[in-house]
């Protein structure tokens, strides 16, 4: 991983003495040259690397702590996470978490560190952030109450400018995930920072309790926390606006996986003084 500042470069080309024809010819093959890819900032125009572009939008984290042993989690708990992400697709991304019995897409330290993190009352928990829509102490069910609830959060937090616009690429071939990230720094700002990076697989077949479908299809299911619950650190220390940071992490995929609906979800996470993780920003890559 690299911490960049940026700054301009400037080349100085001089030819003399020589003819067009004495020059030599050779082609030298650039990969992204979109100026706004931070490969490209930091100088990198090596052709295997793919354009890096940062998402300057502020996105909201929907999580949903579930399991297949659980009776509402597929007929409540999953009908309002996807309403949620359905009425606010440009403005959330979605992170399930199976955490319950004996679910078969348990991730354990994964699922410790959610549980630790969002202390839920109850399985079904939908949290945006660090709110809970369906109530503390009782799941409200009431989709006149929940979805507007929702939708307000989410469209407060996709206001904000997040310190971190993040990026991220997902190349899949030979067995094997190569994920490029990287980021730019929106404001000048200082902390403990970590990209959580979530490789996620849709339509995996499983009986669901309580359900009257069988089978049933389970969708943004982890199948790896890359680098860990919170993944990759991030150089901490005082940063400016415009620094940026790259990094690139290669993970095996199993053979079961179904590489077309595979897809990598990113979040930054800034650990506050108590210990505890918040939300910076979200990314999805395909």
């Amino acid at each position: 991983m690299k911490w960049i500042k940026p700054a301009a470069l400037v080349i100085v080309l001089v030819l003399g003495g020589c003819t067009k024809s004495q020059l030599p010819v050779t082609e030298k093959k650039v990969g992204c040259n979109d100026p706004k890819s931070l490969y490209v900032i930091s100088g990198n125009l090596s052709e295997d690397l793919p354009c890096l572009i940062p998402q300057t939008q502020r996105k909201a984290l929907v999580t949903y702590l579930t399991s297949t042993d659980c009776t509402a989690c597929g007929v409540w708990g999953t009908e309002f996470f996807n309403n949620i992400l359905n009425e606010n697709a440009s403005k959330a991304e979605g992170l399930i978490i199976h955490v319950e019995g004996t679910d078969p897409w348990i991730i354990s330290d994964l699922k410790d560190s959610a549980l630790s993190c969002f202390q839920p009352k109850y399985i079904p928990y939908i949290m945006i952030e660090d709110e809970v829509p369906a109530g503390r102490d009782y799941p409200v069910i009431d989709p006149n109450i929940i979805l507007p609830r929702a939708k307000t959060w989410i469209e407060n937090i996709s206001s904000e400018v997040p310190e971190i616009a993040p990026a991220l690429v997902l190349e899949i071939a030979e067995g094997k995930a190569r994920i490029h990230y990287g980021g730019e720094y929106l404001k000048d700002c200082e902390g403990e920072y970590y990209f959580g990076l979530y490789l996620l697989e849709d339509h995996l077949e499983a009986n669901q309790a309580g359900s009257k479908m069988q089978p049933y299809y389970h969708n943004n299911v982890v199948r790896q926390a890359i680098g860990g619950p919170w993944g990759i650190e991030i150089p901490s220390g005082d940063h400016e606006a415009a620094d940026i940071f790259l990094g690139q992490v290669e993970s095996d995929l199993i053979a079961s996986w179904k590489v077309k609906d595979l897809h990598l979800l990113g979040v930054i996470w800034k650990k506050d003084e108590d210990g505890k993780m918040e939300v910076v920003n979200t990314i999805r890559a395909n």
